[in-house]
């Protein structure tokens, strides 16, 4: 693998720091201790950045607090 592309892997895998990045419907992971708790669409993120709202079509939508220690990954 060139090193451009595993530049390019690493920012993807990167969590983000500031949630407000995401765009609706926009694929992301949940992570708490290192493992996917869940996968979904985004729906909505709050103007604080600190509330994000995913769904998918087999689940309701869940909500995950920045404060509760969950990092978000794009997919």
């Amino acid at each position: 693998m060139k090193a451009r592309e595993v530049v390019k892997q690493r920012r993807t895998d990167a969590a983000l720091s500031d949630w407000r990045e995401l765009q609706s419907g926009e694929f992301v992971n949940i992570v708490r201790n290192a493992k996917v708790i869940a996968r979904g669409r985004v729906e909505e993120v709050s103007g604080s950045g600190g509330v994000l709202w995913i769904g998918d079509e087999e689940s309701e939508t869940q909500t995950f607090l920045k404060s509760d220690g969950v990092f978000v990954r794009r997919h």
